[in-house]
């Protein structure tokens, strides 16, 4: 928004609760299970990943997609489309996201466009390695982070190359997913309500 006096902006990162790192064991680990959270919408391109799926097959257990939305049905076709239907199953609600979290290998954020992407933020500090599209906002904050992999947005080839090269990298272990509490910390529901009362403290 170039018509802003930056001089006169504060910026407030969102803030969400932060999940206690797991360490998982990926070695010589022949298929993953796959989370993806969010709005079934076509922003968040779960039609991407589900599109790029056929080719990884063999290397899948699992995928969960844990949301609601407009393009349920969509992404329904799409999975039957693929033959998909032992591999994919669509959550609209769960109470607990951390044990859907812990069940996973890996997470996915396939937005075509994103503000921020708090769900990356739970994912990774949850211990999981993440993919992530490489769409300003969501690839700007994220990407510098370990065990953070970006493709190209709106891309499905690229997604599909980015996801079979960090399988084969976490099965070979090749990426060492460490524990980033401490860097993801000024992104925690504690630290956004403290930035909240400083700010208008000031005022």
């Amino acid at each position: 928004m170039p018509s802003l006096d930056l001089d006169k902006v504060v910026v407030i990162e969102n803030g969400t609760e932060l999940i206690q790192h797991k360490i998982r064991n990926f070695s010589k680990k022949k298929k993953f299970n796959i989370i993806v959270l969010g709005s079934l919408t076509h922003k968040k391109g779960i039609d991407l990943l589900l599109s790029s799926i056929p080719h990884l097959v063999d290397k899948i257990n699992k995928i969960k997609i844990i949301g609601s939305g407009p393009e349920r049905e969509k992404l329904l076709n799409l999975i039957n489309k693929f033959s998909l239907n032992s591999l994919v199953e669509l959550i609209d609600h769960t109470e607990d996201i951390k044990a859907h979290l812990y069940d996973a290998d890996i997470g996915v954020v396939p937005s075509r466009w994103e503000g921020f992407g708090l769900v990356a933020v739970e994912m990774r500090s949850s211990g999981l390695p993440i993919l992530i599209s490489d769409v300003p906002g969501l690839s700007d904050i994220f990407s510098h982070y370990n065990a953070v992999v970006s493709f190209k947005v709106g891309s499905k080839d690229s997604l599909k190359n980015s996801l079979n090269a960090l399988l084969e990298d976490l099965s070979n272990d090749r990426i060492v997913v460490k524990d980033l509490k401490s860097d993801l910390e000024n992104y925690s529901i504690q630290n956004f309500l403290k930035r909240y009362e400083e700010f208008y403290k000031k005022i």
